[in-house]
C-alpha cells in the first residue's frame, strides 16, 4: 500500500496520478497586505513628506492599521523614521540656503540647428551665474522657529469673528492676498488688532 503526503494509506486500486488539491487557506487576508504590497510606494510617499494619515488613505487602510504595522515591524518603522528625517533635513537645507544672498548657476540647453534648418541632434549647454537675493519670508520663518525666544511675534486672528461688511473691496483684496504687514495694517485700522 502506498502512503500519501499526510501519511494516510492509499488503497492500491485508487489512481494516484490525479493532481492533489491544495487545502484552502482559511481566514481573511492580512490587514497588513496593502502595506507589504506597496512598500516601495509607501517609502516614496514618506520621502515626499506625506503624513501617516495621508499614507493610510493612499493604502485604503485605517491610520491605526498603519500604526499597528509600524509597532510590529521595527525595520519598517525605522526606515519610515529615517526617510522622514532625511526629507526634513533636505527641506531645512533648502530653506537655510534661501536665507542667504547667493549665486546660482543656470544651465540653458539649446538644440543646434544645421545649415539645412533642421535639428542636428546635438545640443549646446550654456551656463551662466545668476545672483539671487535672500528670501525675506525664509529668513522670517527661520528666525521665528530657530530664535523664537529672541524674536517673539505672536499674533492670532480669528477670521470667523471679523465683520466683513466693515471692509471695502480694496481692503478685502489686501486681506486675502496682501503681505503680512499690509494685512496687519488693515486689521489694526479696523480695530481687530491692538498695538501692544
Amino acid at each position: 500500500m502506498a502512503e500519501s503526503d499526510n501519511n494516510k494509506p492509499l488503497s492500491e486500486d485508487k489512481k494516484t496520478d490525479k493532481p492533489v488539491k491544495e487545502p484552502k487557506k482559511k481566514g481573511r487576508k492580512s490587514k497588513f497586505a496593502p502595506i507589504m504590497e506597496k512598500l516601495e510606494d509607501v517609502y516614496k510617499l514618506v520621502k515626499f513628506g506625506f503624513t501617516d494619515e495621508q499614507i493610510a488613505n493612499f493604502l485604503d487602510i485605517r491610520r491605526s492599521t498603519l500604526d499597528s504595522y509600524k509597532k510590529r515591524n521595527k525595520a519598517f518603522s525605522d526606515t519610515v523614521a529615517a526617510l522622514k528625517t532625511g526629507a526634513d533635513l533636505e527641506v531645512l537645507d533648502s530653506l537655510f540656503s534661501q536665507t542667504k544672498d547667493r549665486f546660482i548657476t543656470e544651465e540653458t540647453i539649446t538644440a543646434i540647428i544645421g545649415t539645412d534648418g533642421k535639428p542636428t541632434g546635438m545640443k549646446e549647454i550654456t551656463k551662466r551665474k545668476k545672483f539671487v537675493r535672500a528670501s525675506d519670508a525664509c529668513i522670517r520663518l527661520w528666525v521665528m522657529n530657530r530664535l523664537s525666544d529672541m524674536f517673539k511675534e505672536k499674533l492670532t486672528i480669528n477670521f470667523d469673528e471679523i465683520d466683513w461688511s466693515k471692509f471695502n473691496k480694496e481692503q478685502i483684496q489686501i486681506l486675502s492676498t496682501g503681505s503680512d504687514e499690509a494685512v496687519l495694517k488693515v486689521l489694526t485700522d479696523a480695530g481687530y488688532v491692538s498695538n501692544n
